[in-house]
Order: C-alpha cells, then structure tokens, then sequence
C-alpha cells in the first residue's frame, strides 16, 4: 500500500489580483448557447460560485456517472478562482459530481478578471485537463464519514463504493481528510473530517475536489486541506490500528451472531475494556424476578475474569431507561486478544455455561437490609445528598451482602480526567471484583471510564460511612458537572410506593 500526505492552505494558492470580478456569467449545458438565458453569479455568495479571482468559461466531457454511456460535452460559465486551471477544473469536477452525478473526464477552462467577461467560447483542445477518468485502475471501495471531529468519523465510517456512490470524488484512491471551511454567508469557520474514495494522482487537485464538492453541500469556501490517500481497498480505515470486536446481546449466541455489530474498543462510550473480546453466556434475572439465558459479545478488560464479568453486571445495573431489567447472576466468560495478527473480531466463539461459572449479584444472599448511596464527584457532596438504598429490591443494587463507599478516578468521554465517589449496596466479598461493578455501573450511567478504585466495605444497615482514598495519581482535569443523585432520589421514591401499596394491599 502506498501511503502519502500532503497539507495545501486553499488561502495560499488563491492569488489575489488587482482587479477581481463582483460577479460573472453563469450557464451550463444549454442554456450557454443563448446569452440571454446567462445569469450574473455573485462569486462572494453564490452556491455555485468556485472562486472570487476570476470569471471562467469552461468546456467539459463527462459520462453520467461512472457507469454511463457515451461522453457527453458541455459549456459551464461562472466565478473561478483561476491561477491555476487544472485546480480550478478539478474543483468545477468536484461540484458537478455532488450537484448532478457527472464524472468529468476532461476539462478545458479560459478564464478574465473583469466583471461579466467570460463571453468567450472555450472548446476542448489537446491540452485539456484529465481530472475523473473512467478506465483508470485502483480501489472498488473505501471508507466514508463527514463529521466534526476524527474520532465521530472513525465510528460512523461505512463502506462506499467507488464506482456507483454519487458521493464518491473519484476510483483510483482511498481519502482520509481533515478540511477548514468559511460558510460564505455566516463567515462561521467549521473543521471537517471526511474519509472517502477519490482521485489523488495529485494532492493538490484532491483537495480542489474536495473544495468543489463542500461549495455545493455545505455553502462553504474551503480554506485548508490535510489529506492522506492511498490505493488499496478499505486502506483509510481510520480503526486500522485500533482493537476492535464484535458486540450484541441477545438470548442466545445464534440471535447474537446474526444481529452483532463492530465495536471499537477505544471509542465506542459502551465499550467495556480495551484489552480483550469476549463472549459471555450465562443466566439474568429481569425485573419481574424471571430467571433468563443471556448471550453478550463485545470489548473487555479480561486479564481477570471475575472482574470482567462484575463489569458486565454492574453496566447492566446501570441502565437508567430500564432500572432492574438485568440483573447479572451467573457468567461464563471466553476472551481473545484483538491486538494480535489478525486478532480483531476474534469474539466468535460461544461459551458454554457450566457449573463453575462465575456468580455475579447472589440476590437470595443475605446481609444488611439498606445502605447509604450516592454517585457524586467527592466524599463532601456525597453525604450531603446521600440517601437510604434497600438492597434487596432497589434496582440500582449491586448486591445484598455489604454496603460499600468507593473512590475512583475516571476518564470522560471528551478526556478530561474526573474523580468519582459512590456509595451503596455491593457484593464485595472480591474488592476488585466490586470495583469493577462500580466502573460497569457508572460506564452506563455517565459513559466515564474507570481507570483507579479503592473500595471499603462493611456487613451492618447504613455502615458504609467510609472515606477511601486513591493512591496518589496525577489530577483531573476538571469537576465532573451535573451531579446524578436525583437518579437515586427519584428510585427510592418509587421504591416505596410500591412497597406501601403492596403492606396496604
């Protein structure tokens, strides 16, 4: 695979004249046989416009689309910027490919710099600009996404077709691109990540496409280019190097194959852990105290599988649009390494639960009847909103045999590093195993990813008064905002409505 970069400023290579035009002749097709069908083109503010240096008349051949019959042949007039005339062809080929489908295969442009001068005929000559040519070789697919910021595009990226996507910029390479775009009527400077199939023989009229195409869908002159290209299929998967596993959960491992979908471990906000994939069958129980099978593929940290199972059940606990819908009794747990040769989407395999396997929550197990709980950024804000938790039938528990306050710093979905401070009913007969409840449980709730726990717990009603502490670590970044204790108020509430109707019943 041949891999290359280039970064070309649009801004550097636009040169300023002395006489630049307002507005120019705009036509295409017919319409630029008869001038009194030619409409003036603001260049600052029209869609169309592709520059404000120059008013252009350009004679194209093209095929509607790459798949299409014999070349045609047209006339486009309109606002260029022209100082260099393959760019300039190159971003009217970009334009034509997302406004009408056309592959331009040739192109031919005269260019002026007075307002409204472009009333010359242009005719193709043998020196024409080659730009999107039909027959050359390269890739039949890539990797697509548009979005604000690279780690967006990397989860959203989907396969493109090269040949039939009318979003496609060309077949011979695969694009990976970071843009700076100026909305021409807001002024609003927007960064773009795009990844797609492309015509990058040479970098600079990539970009021109790219700025063609962003002209007509995003009402935007591009003013940087980064792009990457090479040529090979799917070469610009921007998750190359990242772990990645297959994900489902479903009743049963045939249900899971069929309905699975890619995870990548470092950037999915539901991932589990980084190091591993893992397949889990085992039994739930669901909130109507029905013992099921569950069948659950995706990331893990699995170098211990005890814990990665009490992950597992302490994010389904965590499921604040269904509270109690799972609660995690027994887990059989198969993991392999995604980050060696060929090691991504390794979770393939089904485990068979047999009757060593771990147990999770163990509801029928008894031990204080409620505890203090919290989720909170500190011990002082956790016990000025701290409420009575009762364990063996709040849906938030995360056991019945102790109660437990926990420590942790985490890391949020935008990076900044934030500690944690919970209380509550936990199994912690396994303090690691109960950390990692913990991390599983406010992974679902707040998508913070646990990176240091430190757990104390106790066997009384409401003991839980503890203040453990993190070995000392570098700082967060930030407070975490928008504290979730309303999460556990507004269950209790619950809780005791129902309990009450059911004594008066």
């Amino acid at each position: 695979m041949i891999l290359f970069a280039a970064i070309i400023s649009v801004v550097s290579v636009v040169h300023v004249v002395v006489s630049s035009p307002q507005q120019c002749y705009y036509c295409i097709e017919d319409d630029c046989e008869t001038m009194s069908l030619w409409i003036n083109q603001t260049c600052a503010t029209s869609q169309r416009s592709l520059g404000t240096s120059h008013c252009g008349t350009a004679a194209v051949r093209y095929h509607e689309g790459y798949l299409g019959g014999v070349p045609l042949e047209t006339t486009v007039k309109g606002c260029f910027d022209c100082a260099d005339k393959s760019a300039a062809c190159f971003a009217l080929a970009g334009l034509l490919k997302s406004s009408l489908g056309w592959v331009v295969q040739q192109c031919d442009i005269n260019c002026c710099n007075d307002t409204n001068c472009n009333t010359n005929v242009t005719i193709l000559s043998q020196n024409a600009t080659n730009v999107l040519r039909r027959d050359a070789f390269g890739t039949t697919s890539c990797y697509e996404c548009e979005e604000s910021d690279n780690y967006t595009c990397i989860l959203t990226q989907q396969s493109q077709t090269c040949r039939t996507s009318r979003a496609a910029l060309g077949i011979t390479h695969c694009s990976s691109a970071k843009v700076k775009t100026r909305n021409v009527l807001t002024g609003a400077v927007d960064v773009s990540f795009i990844r797609g199939c492309i015509s990058c023989e040479d970098k600079k009229s990539a970009c021109a496409l790219l700025a063609g195409s962003f002209k007509f869908r995003k009402y935007a002159t591009m003013l940087e280019c980064d792009i990457e290209c090479c040529n090979g299929s799917y070469c610009n998967d921007g998750a190359a190097s990242l772990s990645k596993c297959f994900q489902c959960m479903e009743d049963d491992g045939l249900s899971c194959s069929a309905r699975q979908q890619r995870q990548i471990c470092s950037l999915d906000p539901e991932s589990l852990g980084t190091t591993h994939c893992g397949s889990a069958v085992g039994r739930k129980r669901n909130q109507n105290g029905a013992i099921q099978n569950y069948f659950y593929r995706g990331c893990f940290n699995c170098s211990k599988k005890k814990e990665a199972c009490f992950t597992l059940g302490g994010y389904w606990k965590g499921d604040v649009n269904a509270p109690g819908a799972t609660t995690l009794l027994e887990c059989e747990l198969q993991c392999c390494d995604p980050n060696v040769i060929n090691g991504s989407y390794c979770n393939v395999e089904t485990p068979i639960l047999k009757p060593a396997a771990i147990t999770v929550f163990t509801p029928t197990v008894t031990g204080p009847a409620q505890c203090n709980v919290c989720l909170e950024k500190d011990e002082t804000s956790c016990s000025e909103n701290q409420q009575t938790q009762v364990c063996g039938i709040d849906p938030y528990s995360l056991g019945t045999t102790h109660c437990g306050s926990a420590v942790g710093r985490y890391r949020q979905s935008n990076g900044d590093m934030v500690y944690g401070f919970y209380r509550g009913c936990i199994n912690c007969a396994d303090k690691m195993a109960a950390c990692a409840a913990v991390g599983g449980f406010r992974k679902n709730v707040q998508k913070w990813t646990q990176l240091q726990c430190e757990i104390e717990c106790c066997t009384e009603d409401n003991c839980n008064t503890h203040t453990p502490s993190l070995v000392k670590d570098e700082q967060p970044n930030s407070a975490p905002r928008g504290e979730i204790h309303q999460l556990f108020r507004c269950t209790f509430v619950a809780v005791f409505i129902v309990f009450a109707c059911f004594i008066v019943c």
